[in-house]
């Protein structure tokens, strides 16, 4: 979760009016700063409030909430009188808008339910939900007390607008379009893969999904010294990158994440923004994923092994394949491209070159044993989601010859798939291949993600091991990274340290403008 400190506040009165507030008397009522002994909820002044007969008074505020989903927060102290009622002047017209029992749903005293009957001579919490009241985007002109047929004194203090949302340190009126707190157990599919368009290599280190996990509302990325193959290539060590592309994506605005890391010799800590044309595919017809199921009531509890057994009838040596846990049911009788089920965003395998004839074994043994567990049936998906635009394709449960079928093999028993089809996009996206005797997958790609032809990377944040504690770089590059690369740097930028070693990193982007922010500054 982002810090307190990072949510948007905009204070109108502390001791003073501030930013273009102002105090607000009419028609003979007064509006005064508090003086001697009158109560204070904090600081040295309040606003001390007379209300005379049918008249009002408070404090002018004449400015839009900053943000949406925006609360107006005041501390408020009845001294005595009749008992008057909370009103907001807005927009154009000052129209007014009174805080009774009929909207008191969205305005609280001390977090109940808006009323009258809050105790005298003492602080209470005023909260308005401008949102609730259909009023987040209108000028809020006052914020005031309104007498009934007596008079009344009052005094308010600590008057703010305050949004629940993380707010850029950017004035403005801002919509928030993208949060992860990683709140769950797993990456969010609709939001995460791991990669981006390519699962390429991170430096001397192979992207592998064994070093990516959520736990506590964390995301935790680590490097460790151990051998990887990730799309074809070995590497000595592993590590792991996911992106929002195919998901999500943005020109303009605000972007922040919050990040701590450990100060190791070679590592490589960052947060980049990455060019998505978000063209992906060359022809959607050609794209096709497959899915496959099998029944787990047979299988032992205990799953000492599970072996997954499938056979290529087509293939490329440039191919890419990966397995995914499939996260929703689906019938191999109906499902198309337009219904298929989500797929987990970290695969059990990924697999570069599978060639015609080659019999590929998969070790699903801690997956199996955990469907088990939890009596579900095995439900996999085989995607190319690297976009390799190499069609493999795998014989069918279908398929006139029983030994190239797809088996699961638990404790060296073997198991037929119960259910398997594959989908097909573009023009094709609504029909079903449920009795094919091949199951296909293959993704083709354009240049949607390159740095060239307009294209940048924003490096937001990224460091080194090797340069210690609490330092950063921000830097662009653009022109592809050979021999055109170009790129800007802001060299290393020193800032200071933090409590829980977290920091705030952002970046405002707007056309012809950058602005990197580290914890705000």
């Amino acid at each position: 979760m982002l810090p307190q400190t990072l949510l948007a506040s905009v204070v109108l009165f502390d001791d003073a009016p501030q930013n273009g507030a102002s105090l607000w008397p009419v028609n003979g009522t007064t509006s005064v700063l508090s003086s001697g002994n009158d109560p204070v909820a904090s600081g040295t002044h309040s606003i001390a409030l007379t209300i005379g007969t049918w008249s009002q008074a408070g404090l002018k505020i004449d400015q839009v909430a900053p943000a949406w989903q925006t609360l107006l927060r005041a501390m408020v102290y009845r001294v005595a009188g009749d008992i008057p009622t909370f009103t907001i002047r807005h927009g154009t017209t000052w129209a007014g808008l009174v805080m009774s029992n009929d909207n008191n749903t969205h305005w609280t005293i001390d977090g109940q339910p808006g009323n009258y009957t809050f105790s005298n001579n003492q602080w209470h919490v005023l909260e308005i939900d401008l949102d609730g009241l259909g009023i987040s985007t209108a000028n809020i002109v006052t914020l005031a007390i309104r007498g009934g047929s007596g008079t009344g004194e009052f005094f308010i203090d600590d008057v703010e607008f305050v949004s629940p949302v993380p707010m850029p340190p950017v004035a403005g009126q801002w919509t928030l379009t993208f949060e992860d707190n990683f709140s769950g157990t797993e990456l969010d599919p609709a939001k995460w893969r791991v990669g981006a368009q390519y699962l390429g290599g991170l430096g001397k280190a192979g992207n592998s999904t064994d070093n990516i996990y959520v736990d506590n509302g964390n995301l935790y990325m680590y490097a460790e010294k151990r051998s990887v193959t990730a799309d074809g290539n070995t590497f000595g060590y592993a590590s792991g990158e996911i992106s929002t592309f195919k998901n999500f994506r943005q020109k303009y605005g605000y972007f922040e994440a919050r990040v701590k890391y450990d100060v190791n010799h070679g590592t490589w800590p960052a947060f980049w923004l990455m060019p998505d044309r978000g063209l992906y595919g060359a022809n959607d017809n050609v794209r096709r994923e497959a899915f496959i199921k099998f029944d787990l009531d047979s299988v032992p509890a205990t799953v000492n092994s599970a072996i997954l057994r499938v056979k290529v009838s087509t293939g490329n040596a440039a191919g890419n394949l990966t397995v995914h846990p499939v996260i929703e049911d689906w019938d191999e009788s109906t499902v198309t491209w337009n219904t298929k089920p989500t797929y987990a965003v970290k695969w059990l395998k990924q697999i570069t070159g599978a060639v015609a004839g080659q019999t590929l074994d998969i070790d699903v043994t801690s997956y199996i044993q955990n469907q088990k567990n939890m009596g579900l049936d095995a439900n996999l998906a085989f995607v190319d989601i690297y976009m390799k635009h190499k069609r493999i394709d795998i014989y069918s449960r279908d398929h006139a010859t029983a030994e190239n079928r797809p088996v699961l093999i638990v404790n060296g028993t073997s198991m037929d798939a119960s259910e398997d089809a594959y989908v097909r996009g573009g023009a094709y996206a609504d029909n079903n291949y449920g009795t094919a005797t091949l199951i296909k997958l293959v993704d083709p790609w354009q240049n949607t993600a390159s740095t060239y032809d307009g294209g940048m990377e924003f490096d937001i944040m990224e460091t080194l091991g090797v340069w210690g504690d609490d330092v950063n770089s921000h830097a662009l590059h653009w022109d592809g990274y050979a021999a055109d690369h170009q790129s800007n740097s802001s060299g290393k930028v020193y800032f200071a340290p933090t409590a829980d070693d977290y920091h705030t990193y952002g970046m405002y982007w707007e056309e012809g403008h950058l602005e990197m922010y580290i914890d705000g500054v």
